[in-house]
């Protein structure tokens, strides 16, 4: 499920699915859903789950969609010690968490080149790991 899916499924529900930086992909939703900025505060007043509610039984709807390949572009080890890359699919820059789908469009990374860019980043973990050590 991306991080989309999950925000619509939030928006419906009421569930939280997202959190942290992850929290700003169901504000851009809910901003697309209204045309402007949501607020907070507005959560309470506004009919989150009747305007939500077409995306929510699409999504009930679909069968397991045909996912797009791409690849990591882009990547970059950062101080935090956590690495940093672009889908090449939806062009978000993102913190590479799970390296085999983009969590914004859901885009596939294990084509032949995907595969290459995310053992270099298992490689260059698992280096990481034994200076730690």
């Amino acid at each position: 499920m991306t991080d989309r899916e999950k925000a619509i499924v939030m928006a419906h529900t009421g569930i939280c699915m997202l959190e942290g930086e992850k929290l700003g992909v169901f504000y851009q939703y809910l901003n697309e859903l209204y045309g402007r900025p949501v607020y907070t505060h507005e959560w309470m007043i506004l009919n989150i789950k009747e305007k939500s509610k077409p995306d929510f039984l699409q999504l009930c709807k679909e069968e397991e969609p045909e996912r797009k390949k791409g690849m990591w572009i882009d990547m970059a080890y950062a101080p935090n010690g956590l690495f940093y890359a672009t889908c090449s699919v939806c062009g978000e820059r993102q913190t590479i968490e799970v390296a085999n789908y983009c969590p914004m469009c859901g885009a596939s990374m294990m084509d032949d080149n995907a595969i290459q860019h995310t053992k270099c980043v298992g490689n260059a973990l698992d280096a990481l790991d034994e200076v730690e050590e």
